[in-house]
C-alpha cells in the first residue's frame, strides 16, 4: 500500500497540471495569428482539426510524467470492479 501511495503522488500532481493544455493553446494562438483571417468558419475548423491531429500524432506514444512508473498498478486498478 505504501508504494502505491508514493507512486500515486507522482501522477496526481501530473493530472492537476495544466501545462500541457496551456502550451497547446499558446501554440494554436501563435499559428492562428499568422493566418490573420480565416475565409470562413469551415477553414478555421479545418485548421484546428489539423492542429489537433498533428498534436495527437506527436504525443501518441508518450507517457505523461509519473504514469509510466505506475502503469501496471493503474491497469490493475482499472480492471477490477468498483466496490460500493
Amino acid at each position: 500500500m505504501g508504494s502505491m501511495v508514493n507512486k500515486s503522488t507522482m501522477f496526481v500532481r501530473s493530472i492537476y497540471s495544466t501545462n500541457l493544455i496551456e502550451s497547446f493553446n499558446k501554440q494554436i494562438k501563435k499559428y492562428s495569428h499568422r493566418k490573420e483571417q480565416f475565409q470562413n468558419e469551415e477553414s478555421m475548423e479545418r485548421f484546428l482539426v489539423s492542429s489537433f491531429d498533428t498534436y495527437n500524432q506527436k504525443f501518441l506514444g508518450r507517457s505523461h510524467k509519473g504514469f509510466q512508473q505506475a502503469e501496471g498498478e493503474l491497469e490493475q486498478m482499472l480492471s477490477q470492479p468498483m466496490e460500493n
